[in-house]
């Protein structure tokens, strides 16, 4: 079964990137612990991506990282997806997998 996972990053009550999990998302917490260990990972979303996937938060056909600017993942995804995941970028909790935003393991730090 797919556990959906989300972590929020912002800044100044802005949302600044999110790190979103179709399945072992249970693993947001451990992602959140190491991003607070190193901020910097939140300034290249492949490093990101790439730090989410050896923790086992995700996989390659489900992990999107997302920024206010752009969008690095290696899972299929269209204009379509990407409308979908910018619609509440800026709601720390919305969950862009889900019509109505839910998510199982949610995770926000706040810089």
């Amino acid at each position: 079964m797919a556990t959906n996972g989300l972590l929020s990053v912002s800044n100044a009550g802005q949302v600044e990137l999110k790190v979103v999990a179709g399945c072992d998302g249970y693993y947001a917490e451990e992602l959140r612990d190491l991003i607070l260990e190193k901020p910097e990972l939140t300034h290249n979303l492949e490093s990101l991506y790439d730090a989410a996937l050896e923790l086992g938060f995700g996989s390659e056909d489900c992990l999107v990282v997302i920024s206010k600017e752009s969008t690095f993942t290696k899972a299929w995804f269209d204009d379509c997806d990407e409308l979908n995941y910018r619609k509440n970028f800026n709601d720390t909790n919305w969950n862009p997998r889900r019509k109505n935003g839910a998510c199982d393991c949610l995770e926000t730090i706040e810089f």
